[in-house]
């Protein structure tokens, strides 16, 4: 999970460990995290089939980075027309290239 305040954007550790699979341990130990919120700052959560997208000139994946680029650059927008720009930047990129994995962005705001 990552969020946006001000600008900047801040990514929330995540715990190392799969949920509801035959491998995943029952007795896991999840980690609770304090984040203090007003009303300035935008939650995101996601898949990584976002990140592993390929596409662009090279075919390489969207990626970490240029994610983060578009949550900060549109933070400031409505969240549905975030989505739109997330949206469109996905199938832009992607190009030709077939889908490779679910792409599930969730954000959220606290007022």
């Amino acid at each position: 999970m990552s969020y946006v305040r001000n600008g900047s954007l801040h990514e929330v550790p995540a715990d190392k460990q799969s949920i509801g699979y035959k491998n995943s341990k029952l007795d896991f130990a999840y980690s609770n995290r304090t984040i203090p919120i007003d009303s300035h700052t935008t939650f995101y959560m996601h898949t990584d089939g976002i990140l592993h997208q390929t596409g662009g000139p090279k075919g390489l994946p969207f990626g970490r980075t240029r994610l983060k680029r578009l949550l900060v650059d549109n933070c400031g927008k409505p969240l549905h027309e975030q989505m739109q720009v997330l949206e469109e930047a996905i199938v832009v990129y992607r190009g030709d290239e077939p889908q490779l994995d679910d792409i599930t962005v969730i954000g959220f705001k606290v007022f």
